[in-house]
């Protein structure tokens, strides 16, 4: 991999990751997010299912989002 950042310029073809690592990465960042706002803020007022259902549409929620973000980045 290399170690050049690319802020102002595209990305070359021998720089680039695949789609499985920067998935998980995604997955990973905006799953932590979604759980430490419900824990922090919900966790006492909310019944199990009613947590878990929170979770998921709010790490849903924000997967479209990076999804969109990411897609609008790649099509440039």
């Amino acid at each position: 991999m290399d170690d050049k950042q690319y802020y102002f310029t595209l990305v070359p073809p021998h720089a680039k990751v695949n789609l499985w690592t920067v998935s998980i990465v995604r997955t990973g960042m905006t799953t932590a997010l979604a759980q430490f706002m419900l824990g922090a803020m919900l966790g006492h007022a909310l019944t199990y299912t009613q947590a878990m259902l929170a979770t998921l549409l709010g790490n849903l929620l924000l997967q479209g989002i990076s999804f969109g973000v990411g897609l609008a980045g790649y099509k440039r």
